[in-house]
């Protein structure tokens, strides 16, 4: 009887690259284009608080929020089309300006076909194309990361990845940490919280939105 070949097994490697694959570069491009939109003179100051279950629909994404005090700003909304992928971003923040936030809070969704279903050797491959090459450093305008370095996380059910670092904006510098998963319908999500302060005063608050956020 003839036997069926098995299916082949995705090759995370190979769809890397050489750690300049797609998704390090749609990682590297969607940190930067929020970042650098968040400096633009003609972003408004007309804000919505929001709390507890909020739909970022720019993002087609939900979450909890389980503390008060952020502000929705619907002027920093963009969805873009980086040539490989399509880009949208929604942002949310503490503070007096989205400018120049004392937190920051960027939902990122990358919708490019992803493997949904790659396994916790392929995802630490994509880790330490991350903690290499050109997306060790990164810069937009008046901000640029001065480092980090990225894990495995277990913040999340899925396999994500946590990076952790700094960056400067201006004279002032944030501490920030990202996550980056796989939805359920391949597309890549990243969620980046930049702060002023030190992230062990709302790291609980941080794991209870990490973990609530899911595809509408």
């Amino acid at each position: 009887a003839r036997v069926a070949n098995p299916e082949p097994r995705f090759d995370l490697r190979a769809f890397l690259g050489t750690g300049r694959g797609i998704v390090i570069a749609a990682v590297a491009s969607v940190l930067l284009l929020v970042l650098g939109k968040c400096t633009y003179d003609w972003i408004t100051d007309k804000d919505i608080p929001v709390s507890g279950h909020f739909k970022a629909n720019q993002v087609d994404l939900e979450m909890t929020l389980p503390a008060t005090g952020w502000l929705y700003a619907p002027s920093a909304d963009m969805s873009e089309n980086a040539g490989f992928a399509e880009v949208s971003v929604a942002v949310l923040y503490r503070g007096k300006t989205v400018k120049k936030p004392d937190d920051l809070l960027a939902l990122m969704r990358v919708t490019v076909p992803f493997p949904a279903a790659a396994t916790e050797r392929d995802f630490q491959q994509l880790i330490d194309g991350l903690n290499s090459g050109p997306s060790r450093q990164m810069s937009a305008g008046e901000f640029s990361v001065v480092d980090h370095e990225c894990a495995m996380s277990e913040r999340r059910s899925d396999l994500t990845a946590e990076c952790v670092g700094s960056a400067q904006y201006k004279d002032i510098e944030y501490d920030f940490t990202a996550f980056l998963w796989f939805a359920r319908d391949g597309s890549a999500i990243v969620s980046l919280f930049l702060t002023q302060g030190e992230f062990t005063s709302f790291d609980d608050e941080i794991d209870s939105i990490i973990q609530s956020i899911d595809i509408q």
